[in-house]
């Protein structure tokens, strides 16, 4: 821009000596001026006011509706005189304190006015057609720079600290107030007259008064002013009197024929030493402005949306009629309060960081989303959009609980999708996936009610049920497989049945079974993998349901992975199925209760469920026990090598043998096993344990087996020492017995090589196992019954639980040794002649008697009474020889000092010093011999022969009738 607009001389004419001259007049000759200049299509000029905004001084070239618009400005606001005094630099914008009607300027260019010190104290902005040129900006920097240097010497100062800029002025105050509409006024107290100006007789025109008539005292103003205004206009001006503060309220008046118009007033009291003495204000016709403003509070106040407009210090200042209903309907006002501490729940969700964004980039908005929980509704979501207004922030709360609900729920059943998918790949039988669906599906689609069936079998079989009663199984199974739902959905597809008057069109006869159920809604979904049928799923809803295409696709989806997960565990359970058969065909069932002993054990298979480790508790006549365990390893044959062996122990053992015979019999089994396995190497390992409760010994054999950890009464565990032979069938020389006494309370702890996991296959860990328990527990001596039963379970669990995965095989067998009580054993020694076994029957009764026993004498006198017999006839005794016969009492089975006598067994031994076997005879009518053996059969339990280094023991278990 050259100086073709003469900015140089007009600048210099703003330098020209006025001694007349005062702020305003300066202001003015400046606008115009510098609108000059510009090319500009008007001016305006702003002082700080006493509030610390803009206040309008000096207006050249600009329409009075416009001017109103610019009277008072924030210090906050965007709009260019404000920018430019809180830069302090020239600023351009296109933005308005209000819409204007019509058209209007692009924008305005303002320059700061400045103090002698360089602070800003107002701003000289020009009206413009479209952003102003470099030179345009210089040269409005310059004529502010010339009117702040003016000002001063203009000026008449005043005494005291405040600026001079804020001080009212005298004359020019008054010319620039008529140039914006602003009546003077004052209301004398002594009077209650009223005096006022030429702009102030306008208004009171507004409130139906003629100035020429009218009394002019204040009562005929307030009886003008709108009812429900007017006590809020006694109330301000009673606390300005009684603090003597300035006030400001805008309210109505009506004319005679009721129109209203609104009027802003200013005012203060004027004080003398006796009180105040008068109150002079100004007055403003804000008709228009209100009326501008009532539409925008119209449009805002009937927004769907919450609307509120927060002040500085982020109170909720004002609110539309949907937050008012938010309000009323949760219970919770904001209006008046700071959101996030009348609703704490607010706090953290980045509200008050919302507001302060908004208000460092002014005319900017910028947006959150908060969740509130509200009392006695469910939770809700807002999308809050906050946009800065001239220094007030308004937010907009809008509810997307739906969209927000809809999005939560497609991820959640993401996860819920990926969870069931976890469980299923995870479930290992049909139980497994039930519980899967169960846990997994029901809470996903809302169901309360699951019928799955299996058809992986022969026959549909039930493989899981929730939510239904015992009731409605029976009456269910009661309706043939064909008629069903699950039939129709295996032959027609998926199934959705959306009420009771839905299932009565089509399937009428399950109409009853649906009462019984109380369900209203089923979705019947096949469940096929390739071509393959595995099953069928039946969800039921106790309400009406209408399934959307989500519903049907979700099902359809599940259903898959499902019939999948269903196929896998049909699978997995008929491999249990026969490795549970191979287990029972070739492993012990459940450990025998004998008299003097408690045991438990724990075994751990191969996946098949029986490998090449195995136990045994095997009962002796005379309540004797043989404990054994072993290990094979024989290839893929171990599991029948192991079996074979097992059984061989078993044969062996009900002849009543020595362990280190027994061994050595089963030793050769194991050879000829290596030949019948096709050619494969067989390693056979045994241990054996003999017990004899009435003697409290115990014999043990060893072929190629550790030995039993053992633990004596007060004593820490060890291995127990003996010699180990060679595996079986690989010994020339038959195993070495080793015979331990063992005090009552004794632990013996056999175990097969699964459990020798130390760094060299030592027995170690497994010792410190059980001192890790022994220390922790009461001492086993000290226990009975089935608080000794636990103390071995978990002896069992804590051995076991040290066992790494990498040694899936393993037997563990515990024992605890009694003594038979001295009272539960009778023994007497009788010469060899016939009348013993009188003798001995009278001995035998007298004890069954004092054991409580009556029941058993019967069968006892008549078995001991054959038996003697029969020594004495057949076993060749020589004068002076004896006949030793022993009486056990073994039915209480648990062989401790405390235990009760009342009930149970007996077993009667007769011992000879004959090795002649005992045969049962089967005469004829007409003998009259050969029958005593015969009888003893069929009135004894069990009976038979062992023998002895001096000879043998024909023994007889006599059974208590209730057994």
């Amino acid at each position: 821009m050259s100086d073709s607009g003469g900015v140089r001389t007009r600048l210099e004419w703003l330098g020209l000596r006025d001694d007349d001259m005062d702020d305003s007049a300066l202001l003015l000759l400046t606008l115009a001026q510098a609108v000059g200049a510009l090319g500009g299509l008007g001016g305006l000029a702003h002082l700080g006011g006493p509030e610390g905004g803009l206040r309008l001084a000096a207006v050249s070239g600009v329409p009075t509706g416009i001017a109103r618009l610019w009277d008072e400005l924030s210090s906050t606001s965007s709009v260019a005189p404000a920018r430019a005094v809180a830069l302090g630099e020239v600023v351009w914008s296109d933005h308005w304190p209000s819409t204007v009607e019509g058209r209007r300027p692009a924008g305005v260019v303002s320059a700061p006015l400045t103090s002698s010190d360089g602070t800003p104290i107002g701003a000289l902005s020009i009206l413009l057609d479209g952003p102003p040129e470099d030179a345009a900006r210089q040269a409005l920097r310059a004529f502010a720079a010339a009117a702040s240097a003016r000002l001063p010497k203009v000026h008449h100062w005043r005494s005291g600290a405040t600026p001079w800029w804020q001080q009212p002025g005298g004359a020019s105050r008054r010319r620039m107030m008529r140039e914006v509409s602003v009546g003077l006024w004052r209301w004398d107290l002594t009077s209650g007259l009223l005096d006022f100006d030429e702009i102030t007789e306008g208004l009171i025109r507004l409130a139906g008064l003629d100035a020429g008539t009218w009394d002019r005292h204040i009562s005929g103003w307030m009886a003008r002013i709108h009812p429900d205004d007017r006590p809020g206009v006694e109330a301000a001006i009673q606390r300005s009197f009684e603090d003597g503060r300035p006030f400001a309220v805008v309210y109505r008046v009506l004319d005679r024929q009721g129109q209203v118009s609104w009027l802003e007033l200013r005012a203060a009291f004027e004080r003398t030493d006796e009180g105040p003495a008068q109150m002079v204000g100004t007055a403003w016709n804000v008709s228009a402005q209100q009326q501008q403003d009532a539409w925008l509070v119209g449009l805002l106040e009937r927004h769907p949306d919450p609307v509120y407009v927060h002040a500085a210090d982020d109170r909720a200042e004002w609110s539309n009629a949907a937050a008012n209903r938010l309000a009323a309907r949760t219970g919770v006002e904001i209006t008046g309060r700071v959101p996030w501490e009348e609703i704490p729940q607010l706090r953290g969700q980045g509200l008050p960081e919302l507001l302060d964004r908004v208000r460092s980039v002014p005319d900017s908005d910028s947006s959150t989303t908060v969740r509130v929980q509200w009392s006695g509704d469910r939770t809700s979501w807002y999308a809050v959009r906050a946009v800065d207004v001239g220094g007030l922030v308004a937010t907009q709360w809008s509810d997307i609980t739906a969209q927000t609900e809809a999005e939560q729920a497609a991820a959640r059943r993401s996860r819920q999708l990926e969870a069931l998918n976890d469980a299923l790949i995870r479930a290992v039988d049909t139980s497994d996936v039930v519980a899967a669906v169960e846990h997994h599906v029901l809470p996903m689609v809302g169901a309360d009610g699951l019928v799955v069936y299996s058809l992986t079998g022969p026959a549909p079989r039930l493989a899981g049920i929730t939510g239904h009663s015992a009731g409605f199984l029976d009456a269910m199974e009661a309706v043939a497989w064909p008629e069903r739902l699950e039939a129709t959905a295996l032959a027609a597809g998926p199934q959705f049945i959306s009420s009771v008057t839905e299932l009565g069109r089509q399937w009428p006869h399950l109409l009853p079974l649906a009462t019984l159920g109380g369900r209203q809604a089923w979705a019947v979904t096949p469940l096929i993998v390739g071509e393959q049928t595995v099953g069928s799923a039946v969800y039921t809803w106790r309400e009406p349901r209408n399934f959307t295409p989500d519903d049907r696709a979700l099902l359809g989806t599940v259903g898959v992975v499902i019939a999948h997960a269903l196929r896998a565990a049909a699978a997995y359970e008929e491999a249990q199925r026969r490795a549970e058969h191979l287990q029972q065909e070739l492993l012990p069932g459940p450990l025998p209760h004998l008299p003097g002993l408690a045991s438990a054990v724990r075994y751990r298979s191969d996946a098949t469920g029986v490998g090449g480790h195995w136990y045994d508790v095997v009962p002796l006549p005379g309540g004797r026990v043989l404990l054994a365990v072993g290990d094979v390893t024989a290839g893929p044959d171990e599991t029948v090598a192991m079996g074979i062996l097992r059984q061989s122990v078993l044969t062996m053992a009900s002849q009543d043998l020595p362990p280190d015979e027994l061994l050595a019999h089963v030793g050769d089994v194991a050879q000829r096993l290596g030949t019948r396995l096709g050619g494969a190497a067989v390693t056979a390992t045994c241990l054996l344990a003999h017990y004899d409760p009435t003697l409290g010994v115990c014999t043990l054999a060893s072929a190629g087996h550790a030995p039993p950890v053992l633990l004596s009464p007060g004593r820490p565990p060890e291995p127990v020492r003996m010699p180990v032979g060679e595996p079986l069938g690989a010994a020339r020389v038959p195993a070495e017995a080793t015979t331990l006494p063992l005090p009552p309370g004794t632990l013996l702890l056999l175990h097969t090589s699964g459990l020798l996991h130390g760094s060299d296959g030592a027995v170690q860990p497994l010792i410190d196992a059980v001192a890790r328990h022994q220390a922790a527990s009461p001492p086993i001596e000290a226990t009975r019954g089935d608080a000794r039963a636990q103390w071995l379970e978990r002896l069992c669990d804590t051995v076991t639980d040290d066992l790494p995965g990498a040694l899936p095989e393993m037997a563990l067998l515990t024992v605890v040794t009694d003594r038979l009580p001295q009272g539960h054993v009778r023994q007497w020694t009788l010469p060899h002649d016939p009348e013993s076994a009188g003798q001995a029957r009278d001995l035998i009764s007298d004890a069954l008697a004092d054991w409580g026993l009556p029941d058993l004498a019967d069968a006892t006198t008549l078995i001991v009474s054959e038996l003697v017999g029969n020594t004495v006839r057949h076993a060749g005794g020589l004068p002076g020889d004896t006949i030793q016969v022993r009486l056990l009492n073994i039915g209480d089975g648990g062989g401790g000092e405390d235990a009760d006598d009342a009930g149970g067994g007996a077993v009667c031994e007769v011992y000879d010093g004959s090795k002649a076997t005992p045969q049962v005879r089967h005469p004829s009518f007409e003998e009259e011999f050969g029958r005593g053996l015969l009888l003893v059969a069929l009135s004894a339990q069990s009976w038979g022969t062992r023998y002895t280094h001096a000879g043998k023991c024909i023994w007889a278990t006599v059974a208590s009738p209730d057994a």
